[in-house]
């Protein structure tokens, strides 16, 4: 009984340790992959899923290629939120790539794949402010 104990312990902890050591701009990495793959697919459903009411970043998706993400500041709120401000280096076709800086939330969702979703994402031309 108290190896069962024991070994529910390591493995309650281990899985708590790997949640806790997932990287921020990993999670971001992975919804914006996700966000460029759905768009290449014309996969309105999964995008819709990844991002809410937020055309002006769809379109900036459309148009570039992003080479690179710098995560500037973020801030995972107790309730799941993660709270942020992105760089990101990205290029129209024939161009060399160009950084803007972003701000964004993302809140948990049930109806994610990722189980996060875009909540607000923006461009922000005269310095970023967290929301």
């Amino acid at each position: 009984m108290r190896l069962l104990l024991l070994f529910l312990l390591v493995v309650t902890t281990a899985s708590s340790l790997t949640i806790w050591a997932t990287p921020e701009l990993e999670i971001i990495l992975n919804q914006v992959s996700l966000m460029r793959k759905a768009i290449k697919d014309n996969n309105i459903n999964l995008l819709h899923q990844l991002i809410q009411f937020e055309q002006d970043f769809v379109s900036f998706l459309k148009n570039h290629k992003v080479s690179d993400v710098l995560l500037e500041k973020e801030e995972t709120m107790p309730n799941g939120e993660i709270r942020g401000i992105a760089k990101i280096w990205a290029a129209s076709p024939h161009q060399e790539p160009k950084t803007s800086s972003w701000i964004f939330v993302l809140s948990p969702s049930a109806s994610s794949p990722t189980g996060l979703v875009f909540t607000k994402i923006m461009l922000c031309d005269a310095g970023c402010v967290m929301i």
